[in-house]
């Protein structure tokens, strides 16, 4: 698969996931979608991501997760969008 290829289908991915969460009760927001390969070697260098980081690639996208309005970061909120199951909000 080209790296075009995966774009586009990463792409595609990301609209189903923020469709399923709309539609179960989640809200997102965009964190950071593309990186420079600068600004990936940047962040790692001051320990905050790594150097080849997907988001050079155009493969990987931060999201950030609302619940009933409220910004959550904790892990146990985000396993429902992770595995596709609601949990109890």
């Amino acid at each position: 698969m080209t790296l075009g290829e995966k774009q586009r289908l990463f792409t595609q991915l990301v609209g189903q996931l923020i469709t399923w969460s709309y539609a179960n009760g989640y809200e997102l927001t965009f964190g950071d979608a593309y990186r420079t390969p600068e600004a990936a070697a940047a962040n790692a260098a001051a320990g905050k991501g790594i150097a080849r980081s997907l988001h050079t690639l155009r493969l990987a996208v931060d999201l950030n997760l609302f619940i009933h309005g409220e910004y959550r970061t904790r892990t146990e909120d985000y396993r429902a969008i992770v595995t596709g199951k609601q949990i109890g909000r």
